[in-house]
């Protein structure tokens, strides 16, 4: 799942600068080195702790979603789907340093987002494994 802003980077070269940190791209000023904290996940790199950090504590789209059980606006659907995104890269990112315990949790909750907001797309991807 490449985001429109992964695209524009890769397109003007700045991939190796550029972290996602949660829902955003942040560009930094030398190339990105991968690392335990920073992954890289396809062409991009991953900030983990923060993006965590965003997930469980500064989010409050996922919860509310989850717990409404339907996205009310099917034209704006692009904001539920940039929080799956954002939750399977981390849930991914988590279960491959080892943290399945929290992984899988995200996991749960990116599907049930999914669910709630009719993203059949996604929801097929999820059950094939990702």
């Amino acid at each position: 799942m490449v985001t429109r802003l992964q695209r524009y980077g890769r397109q003007l070269g700045l991939s190796p600068y550029s972290v996602r940190q949660g829902l955003v791209e942040k560009l930094v000023d030398r190339a990105v080195v991968p690392g335990r904290d920073t992954v890289q996940v396809g062409g991009a790199f991953l900030d983990v702790p923060t993006s965590y950090k965003l997930w469980t504590q500064v989010y409050s789209g996922p919860n509310e979603l989850i717990d409404s059980g339907t996205w009310f606006d099917q034209a704006s659907y692009l904001t539920p789907y940039a929080y799956t995104v954002a939750g399977y890269l981390l849930a991914d990112s988590l279960e491959r340093r080892g943290q399945v315990t929290e992984a899988t949790k995200i996991l749960s909750e990116v599907k049930q987002m999914a669910k709630a907001a009719r993203l059949k797309d996604v929801l097929a991807w999820l059950d094939k494994g990702g």
